[in-house]
């Protein structure tokens, strides 16, 4: 980390502000003055909850007091997140924080098109936040060598599941525990989908079987395997294949490229299997959202590496006026329970209710007020539910210190020798991934077009320079 700096911050010129912008450059002066009382909008992948209003007007009430803040919560329901922020992005509205990730309001596009603010020197104005990670989790969060979002404390190791239905199973006393390929599961979606017509097999495309082995993710499909930048064709042509037979079977939904409330269908049950992180809690955590039990099998080992990292972060909008005061906040939703559980699970006495004798835990009916924890801030923090283990949080903790590390974990990809490239690339990933991950189309018909366009938009170029940079990256690491 660099020097720390004195509580005024000059950020220097800003060259682009997005990705094809003609403005010219603006130097912008941030400072963070107490006394001033100031206004924050955060834009987070959600959907609003009941009670949302009265939960922040109690939220603002101690924001003000802690932080002089007033914060503007904006939940935006998942379908639609990604175009509404790509939306605001072009529009260069003004904003202060949004959440973003490697999956979803993609983290490195948006850092290319100059979404972001950088963050390495404003970190040292919150140096408690600056200090709350290890610095392989900040190298872990570095997009060409810069800090452009704040990670969330939750479960960092990446470990895939399927879950299903567990009235479904018990109903035809499924072996979904033995389940460990995508020939396993659509055995038993196959099963299903005879046996429940009414029932939606799954929304989900098998993404979590696509790679047995854990290899370090780069950029737009491209990982590093044995030392080599690899596309791993041959498993994902093996994935598609597997997916447009699903497809025929009629395992998706046939609005399934399109569909944004999925949580409407979870919530009614209408759907029997999907993917999700395997963490401790896992069930529990459906159950409260859904308000019934599954069963999740995990699909892969632990794994501590970069897309674990970026799976959750919050970056500051390249907009924001006042970028130190979000950091503040972000910090406090790190150090602070009481105000992440109440943005979180919303008023006591009115959404749960505290366990007299163990304080760290609450009693709350599902589907009441709720919004996740694991994107707010430390979720460590936040209180138990009944669906958890006393220990949920030290067993987290523990696996995340435990898995297995990536050993190219430092390894940041700058994309600026390429970033044309990458843009074209993701433009091209951007109009066939749901082609092929849903199966909406014969693969040997996609294929060729899908792969010429690749070709056309510099593949070959972006995969020599991450093997360049890899190789220079190794050979000053040994």
């Amino acid at each position: 980390m660099k020097k720390r700096i004195l509580a005024f911050l000059l950020i220097g010129t800003i060259l682009l502000a997005f990705t094809g912008c003609g403005k010219e450059p603006e130097v912008v002066s941030y400072q963070d003055d107490m006394s001033e009382h100031v206004n924050l909008k955060w834009y987070i992948r959600c959907q609003e909850p009941s009670g949302f209003a009265e939960v922040m007007e109690e939220a603002n009430k101690y924001l003000n007091d802690k932080l002089n803040v007033t914060l503007d919560l904006v939940c935006i329901q998942p379908g639609d997140y990604d175009q509404k922020m790509q939306m605001a992005f072009a529009a260069q509205e003004e904003f202060d924080l949004v959440w973003t990730a490697n999956w979803a309001n993609k983290y490195e596009p948006n850092v290319t098109k100059g979404a972001y603010l950088e963050l390495d020197d404003l970190l040292e104005q919150v140096p408690q936040m600056r200090d709350f990670y290890a610095d392989y989790i900040w190298d872990a969060a570095r997009i060409s060598n810069k800090i452009y979002a704040v990670p969330m404390n939750q479960v960092l190791y990446n470990q895939g599941s399927i879950y299903f239905i567990k009235p479904i199973v018990d109903k035809y006393n499924l072996d979904v525990k033995s389940v460990d390929s995508l020939e396993d599961v659509s055995q038993i979606y196959q099963l299903v989908h005879d046996r429940e017509p009414n029932t939606i097999v799954t929304t989900d495309s098998g993404g979590y079987f696509l790679r047995p082995e854990q290899t370090t993710d780069v950029s737009n499909g491209i990982h590093i395997v044995n030392g080599r930048a690899d596309d791993e064709r041959e498993i994902n042509e093996r994935y598609w294949r597997t997916m447009r037979d699903w497809n025929l079977r009629g395992f998706f939904p046939a609005d399934v490229a399109t569909l944004t409330d999925k949580t409407s269908l979870l919530k009614a049950q209408k759907v029997f299997s999907g993917y999700a992180r395997y963490l401790p809690g896992v069930e529990g955590k459906h159950k409260i959202n859904y308000g019934y039990d599954i069963i999740a099998v995990p699909t892969d080992e632990p794994f501590l590496s970069r897309s674990g990292v970026q799976t959750t972060m919050t970056a500051v909008s390249r907009t924001s006026k006042h970028p130190v005061r979000a950091l503040k906040l972000i910090e406090l939703l790190h150090t602070d329970p009481y105000i992440l559980n109440l943005l979180c699970y919303g008023l006591e006495g009115r959404d749960y209710t505290k366990d007299p004798d163990t304080p760290n835990r609450m009693v709350r009916e599902s589907g009441s007020y709720y919004i996740s924890e694991f994107m707010i801030g430390n979720q460590f923090l936040a209180y138990l539910v009944p669906s958890y283990e006393d220990d949920v949080w030290e067993e987290t903790d523990r696996m995340n210190k435990t898995a297995t590390f990536d050993p190219n974990i430092g390894f940041s990809f700058d994309t600026i020798p390429v970033e044309s490239e990458i843009a074209q690339l993701q433009a091209v990933e951007t109009e066939f991934s749901k082609i092929l991950s849903f199966g909406l189309d014969d693969p040997d018909n996609v294929i060729p077009a899908y792969d010429k366009k690749l070709e056309l938009a510099g593949k070959q170029k972006v995969m020599d320079e991450i093997q360049k940079q890899y190789d220079t990256w190794k050979a000053a690491e040994n």
